[in-house]
């Protein structure tokens, strides 16, 4: 999943119980549809390139966070709205 300007935007402009629904949305169903997913994630020895990889993924997904709350919330730090998107992310 790809999130651009106009996904942000949407998020940023949905009431805040309905941006929240539509995140935690698209993470359900990725349970849903692979759901040895959480053992691989939480068990499984990994590669340096997978360890990277999932790294990558995880900031992608704390970068776009931090820019649906920025949007939201014009006045909210960046380093405030990256630190909120970490707490929120997966480990």
């Amino acid at each position: 999943m790809t999130c651009n300007y106009a996904d942000i935007q949407k998020l940023a402009s949905a009431p805040l119980e309905e941006a929240i629904r539509q995140v935690t949305g698209v993470v359900i169903e990725f349970h849903r549809k692979y759901p040895a997913f959480a053992t691989l994630h939480a068990e499984a020895p990994l590669s340096k390139d997978t360890v990277d990889q999932k790294h990558l993924l995880s900031q992608t997904f704390i970068d776009h966070l931090s820019e649906v709350l920025i949007a939201r919330n014009s006045k909210l730090d960046k380093q405030d709205a990256l630190w909120s998107a970490k707490l929120a992310s997966p480990p």
